[in-house]
């Protein structure tokens, strides 16, 4: 799973620190003078009921894949290369991550899962399964990135591998 590899990658590179990490994935005495944290993925806090009542607030109907791997760990954000995959977490609900795109968007079927170069949103649209490339300007969409959201962990799975 992308989520294993991409934290054992950066665990080998000394990487898995932060400074806002939810409580529960923080490793215990790993603080150091600075206020940097190590943490490691934990078990995910994504409930049915919070997922059944975002499809409902906004018409949208997630993919089976994505909700499969929201609800296998909590997670901080996943880079690589110049994409961002956005980490579910106790503190980076489903809610929060909906809140970066304005209601229309979201009621015409499109969700975020993450951005491109800090810059434009990789979504999900969930009226056919897709990954778009909406701006970050205007929505408007950009381009088809992948057919589905597995497709798109497999392209950032041989991207991570391509960097060990």
């Amino acid at each position: 799973m992308l989520i294993d590899k991409y934290y054992s990658y950066l665990k080998k590179e000394d990487l898995n620190k932060a400074i806002v990490v939810p409580k529960e994935m923080i490793i215990k005495n790993s603080e150091d003078n600075e206020g940097w944290v190590k943490w490691e993925p934990v078990q995910s806090n994504v409930k049915n009921s919070e997922l059944e009542s975002l499809e409902r607030k906004y018409g949208l109907h997630l993919p089976k894949y994505y909700i499969d791997f929201i609800m296998s760990k909590q997670f901080l954000d996943i880079q690589i290369g110049n994409y961002t995959l956005y980490g579910i977490n106790s503190l980076n609900t489903l809610d929060k991550v909906a809140l970066l795109l304005p209601e229309r968007i979201l009621k015409n079927g499109f969700f975020p899962i993450g951005n491109i170069d800090d810059t434009d949103y990789i979504v999900l649209d969930t009226n056919n399964g897709k990954v778009v490339r909406l701006s970050f300007e205007d929505y408007k969409q950009e381009e088809m990135l992948n057919e589905s959201f597995v497709d798109l962990l497999q392209f950032l799975q041989k991207l991570l591998e391509n960097k060990l």
